[in-house]
C-alpha cells in the first residue's frame, strides 16, 4: 500500500513508501545530514512528529554517502541528501522513494584564504578544492565555471583530496587548502576558527546573475 506523510511547515526532501524498518520499530524513521539539511528541521528535531500511530525518529549522519545506504537498504522512511544524489538512486532502481520538498536551496560559498579571489574569473590559474567529484558542488560549481567562459579543465584545477564536508572544511581552517566549496555552518565554523577563513564568493548570488534570478539553485 502506498504510503504519504505530510507535516504542514515542515519541508522534507524524500519520504518513503512502503519501508519496511518502520513496521518493525513502530516510528518513522527520518536520517538527515549534518549542515544545511539539519539546520531546516532543527524545530522537527527537537520537538518530533507523530502520524499514523506512529512517533518519528531523528538519526543525523556526517556524509550522504551514509544516508544512500540507508536508502539502498530501505532503513528510512525520510531523507535529505543531495538533489543530484536523489536522483541518481532513483534511476538505479530505489523508486520506493519520492520527491516531497527540497529545503535547501543554495548555501554553496567559495571559502578560503586568498582574498585576492574577489570574482570567478579571478579563478583563472587557481586550485578551488572540492569535497567529491559528481557530488552538488562540484555539478554547481563546474556549471558556474562554464557559464563564465572558464573551462574547468583546462583554465583550473579542480582538487577532490578532501572527501567530505567535514574534511574539506578542516583543511581550510588548518590551511592546507586556499579554498573550497563549503556550505553554511561549514564556512563560520572554519572562520570562527581562523579569522583568515572567508567567504570569498557567494555562489547562489553567481547562479543567480547567469539565470536573472528565474532559476533557483536547487541544493538538498
Amino acid at each position: 500500500m502506498f504510503r504519504q506523510f505530510w507535516v504542514i511547515g515542515f519541508i522534507v526532501f524524500l519520504f518513503g513508501c512502503g519501508n519496511p524498518r518502520s513496521g518493525k520499530d513502530g516510528r518513522f524513521q527520518v536520517a538527515v545530514l549534518k549542515g544545511p539539511s539539519a539546520i531546516s528541521m532543527i524545530k522537527m528535531i527537537n520537538e518530533g512528529f507523530s502520524g499514523q500511530g506512529k512517533q518519528s525518529e531523528f538519526r543525523i549522519y556526517n556524509e550522504p554517502d551514509q544516508v544512500k545506504a540507508l536508502m539502498i537498504r530501505r532503513q528510512a522512511d525520510i531523507v535529505l541528501l543531495p538533489a543530484n544524489m536523489a536522483a541518481v538512486l532513483y534511476n538505479k532502481g530505489v523508486s520506493e522513494y519520492v520527491l516531497a520538498a527540497v529545503p535547501v536551496w543554495g548555501s554553496m560559498y567559495l571559502a578560503g584564504t586568498d582574498t585576492s579571489v574577489r570574482s570567478i574569473d579571478d579563478l583563472r590559474g587557481k586550485t578551488v578544492y572540492l569535497m567529491a567529484r559528481g557530488a552538488t558542488p562540484d555539478i554547481v560549481f563546474r556549471y558556474i565555471l562554464q557559464a563564465n567562459h572558464i573551462d574547468p579543465e583546462k583554465d583550473i584545477e579542480l582538487d577532490y583530496t578532501f572527501n567530505g564536508h567535514f574534511e574539506l572544511a578542516s583543511a581550510i581552517t588548518a590551511g592546507r587548502a586556499s579554498m573550497g566549496v563549503i556550505s553554511e555552518p561549514f564556512v563560520s565554523l572554519a572562520a570562527s576558527k581562523n579569522p583568515d577563513v572567508k567567504a570569498l564568493i557567494d555562489l547562489e548570488k553567481v547562479w543567480d546573475r547567469i539565470h536573472a534570478d528565474s532559476v533557483p539553485m536547487v541544493q538538498t
